[in-house]
C-alpha cells in the first residue's frame, strides 16, 4: 500500500555534480480526486505515484505493516522545481536527450531480517535518491546456498534504462559476498564486505563485527 508525503524544499545536503538529471517525460491524470503523475528522467528513470498539488508536489512512500519507507527522495532545487512546474502545467514538453546518468553508493545499512540483508541508498546524478533492497536469492534457510545477492527496488521507482539497471545492481550486488555454510543468526556471520565503498558507508555496529 502507497502513502503520500508532501515534500516542500527539506532537500538533503549532497554535493552538486557537473552532470544533472532533466525530466524527459511527464503524464498526470487525475485518480480519485488527486492529479497522480509519472516523470521519466533523462530516459533512464522514472518515479511513479507522484502527486500533484498547487503549491507541492508529494513523493511516494511505501507502507509495510506499521512502518513507512521514505524510498526516493530529490536532493536538488533544480530538479523539484522543475516537476513542481510539470505539475502546475499538468504536462511538459521537455526533450531531454537520453543519458546513462552517474551514481554513487550513499549509504548501506544492515538489517536483521535473514532474507533482506541491507538497505542500499543509491545517489543519481547528486538529483534523486533511491533505496534499494539487498535480498538473498533463497528465502528457504535451510536451502539457501551462499552464492550472489539480488537489489530489490521500490516499486515506485523504474530504471528505464537496462544499462543503468544492470550497472547499479552488479555494484550493489559485488559489494557484499555471502559465506558458504548454513544460515546464521547475525550479519556478519553470513556476508562478508569486499567492497571498501561498502565498509565505509555500513553502520558503525555492523563494521565492528565484520572487522573481529
Amino acid at each position: 500500500m502507497l502513502k503520500k508525503i508532501r515534500l516542500f524544499l527539506c532537500l538533503l545536503p549532497v554535493p552538486t555534480g557537473l552532470h544533472s538529471l532533466e525530466i524527459s517525460s511527464f503524464t498526470a491524470v487525475r485518480e480519485n480526486g488527486k492529479i497522480v503523475a509519472e516523470a521519466e528522467f533523462s530516459k533512464a528513470i522514472k518515479i511513479k505515484n507522484i502527486e500533484c498539488f498547487k503549491d507541492s508536489v508529494l513523493l511516494p512512500e511505501e507502507k509495510k505493516k506499521d512502518k513507512t519507507f521514505r524510498n526516493i527522495k530529490l536532493l536538488s532545487k533544480k530538479i523539484y522545481l522543475a516537476l513542481e512546474n510539470c505539475c502546475n502545467k499538468k504536462s511538459c514538453g521537455l526533450s531531454a536527450e537520453k543519458k546513462i546518468p552517474d551514481f554513487k553508493i550513499h549509504s548501506v545499512a544492515g538489517l536483521s531480517s535473514p532474507y533482506r540483508i541491507a538497505n542500499v541508498s543509491v545517489v543519481f546524478d547528486d538529483d534523486i535518491l533511491a533505496v534499494f533492497g539487498v535480498l538473498h536469492p533463497v528465502r528457504n534457510p535451510d536451502k539457501r546456498e551462499a552464492n550472489f545477492l539480488t537489489p530489490a527496488i521500490t516499486s515506485s521507482l523504474e530504471p528505464v534504462s537496462k544499462t543503468l539497471n544492470g550497472a547499479v545492481a552488479r555494484q550493489i550486488s559485488n559489494g557484499v559476498k555471502p559465506k558458504k555454510g548454513k544460515l546464521k543468526a547475525s550479519f556478519a556471520e553470513n556476508f562478508e564486505i569486499i567492497d571498501a565503498q561498502f565498509k565505509k558507508k555500513l553502520g558503525s555496529w555492523i563494521l565492528a563485527e565484520v572487522l573481529k
